[in-house]
């Protein structure tokens, strides 16, 4: 039926299509409503951020302010995983780290860079290590006692072959050390063999390592443990190397046999030959020198000489006698 204007007719809309709007509305106005609540919780986050951060401190002492709780944990966590790579669940720092929320105030708050190096420059962290007593004093720390008897083991090798020994009484402790001065295997055989000081020494003109040596009192064997990776045979002035005073905190006792070859000298045996004229000489048969082989008991004390004993001397070429004729004396 039409209206009495001549125009259409407006038509119901279906119930179930005003509720599929309402559902929508509805659905938008929830969206909307979180969206502002997220967005208030986010700026009072911001807020109290701005004004709390997170103090890393060692004991009593104060040592980074970092801005979130997340920062701080990495800080901490991150110098113990760098600085005990091996055991971090087993390393603690002493006096131990903590973490406190506090007002932030005017103290700036530092990267987590900066944190970090700050935080491992001043820190102190204890792990299970080694540590090889000499004389009952710590000489070096390792990482574990069998890297510390590897390091020993090496320091009696490090002088050649032979039987070896540590002249001084020394065990191996295993107990907490500080993580920073524990050492390689390679460090600590550095440390035990070398002289308790060492001296820059500037190489003058015509010398050698031969005569830098015996010029201190040292033997190039020591010279060439003192400069590890320096190529000794090729010294030339100006050039620096590195002289070791004092004995190293162990001594090495090296017993090995040696063989050598002597000269025995040859006789000379002379006769009178008439024929030649007063003081004029002629040989008539030349002498050769033999050889002995000799067969001795070295004893050294970190490459030093201290002792040598005979074992047997075997003649393998014997002498043979010079004969020289001589003119008769008047």
């Amino acid at each position: 039926m039409s209206s009495a204007g001549g125009g259409a007719r407006l038509q119901p809309v279906p119930p179930q299509q005003r509720l599929r709007a309402l559902r929508r509305q509805l659905w938008l106005e929830r969206v909307v409503f979180t969206a502002v609540v997220i967005g208030l919780l986010v700026l009072l986050v911001k807020q109290e951020q701005g004004r709390f951060a997170y103090e890393i401190s060692l004991g009593k002492r104060p040592v980074a302010l970092v801005a979130t709780g997340g920062d701080a944990d990495r800080v901490v966590e991150g110098v113990r995983r760098e600085l005990a790579p091996d055991l971090p669940g087993q390393a603690s720092y002493s006096p131990p780290a903590m973490i406190e929320r506090i007002p932030r105030g005017d103290r700036p708050v530092l990267s987590l860079a900066q944190a970090r190096r700050q935080f491992k420059r001043e820190a102190r962290l204890y792990a299970p290590g080694a540590v090889i007593m000499v004389e009952g004093r710590p000489a070096a720390v390792l990482r574990t006692g069998k890297e510390a008897r590897e390091g020993m083991a090496r320091v009696q090798a490090a002088y050649g072959p032979g039987r070896a020994r540590i002249k001084e009484p020394w065990e191996i402790r295993e107990i907490n050390v500080e993580s920073r001065k524990r050492l390689t295997v390679e460090q600590a055989v550095q440390v035990l063999t070398s002289p308790a000081r060492v001296e820059i020494y500037r190489v003058g003109a015509n010398e050698s390592a031969w005569s830098i040596a015996r010029a201190h009192h040292a033997s190039v064997a020591a010279l060439k443990r003192a400069n590890p990776g320096v190529d000794l045979a090729a010294v030339r002035p100006g050039m620096t190397v590195r002289i070791g005073s004092g004995a190293p905190p162990v001594t090495v006792i090296t017993v090995r046999t040696e063989t050598r070859i002597e000269k025995i000298p040859y006789q000379v045996e002379r006769v009178v030959d008439p024929d030649l004229r007063p003081g004029a000489q002629r040989v008539i048969r030349p002498g050769q020198p033999g050889e002995r082989q000799v067969v001795e008991q070295v004893t050294r004390e970190n490459a030093r000489e201290t002792g040598r004993r005979l074992i047997k001397a075997t003649i393998s070429k014997m002498p043979i006698q010079q004969r020289v004729a001589v003119g008769r004396e008047q």
